[in-house]
């Protein structure tokens, strides 16, 4: 299910580049691709992005997103 993630992930990580300004990651600890949110942390961060990452105590559904979309929508979009 995920292989397409990973596929665009290595392709990503060999050759990054700064595909926005801003980006928030939530990640579940529980999840199988902790490792690789970990291992590409750096790798975003190199680019220049403004990276927030957050580790919640869940895994890969709807609940863990639901309780960080406020905070990221806060983050990412302009206060005008």
């Amino acid at each position: 299910m995920f292989e397409p993630v990973i596929a665009f992930v290595k392709a990503f990580a060999a050759d990054p580049a700064q595909p926005c300004d801003r980006l928030w990651m939530a990640v579940g600890i529980f999840e199988g691709l902790i490792d690789d949110n970990r291992a590409l942390l750096p790798v975003l961060e190199a680019t220049g992005m403004d990276v927030h990452y957050e580790e919640v105590v869940d895994g890969h559904h709807w609940q863990a997103w639901r309780n960080s979309l406020g905070r990221a929508l806060q983050g990412l979009l302009p206060v005008s």
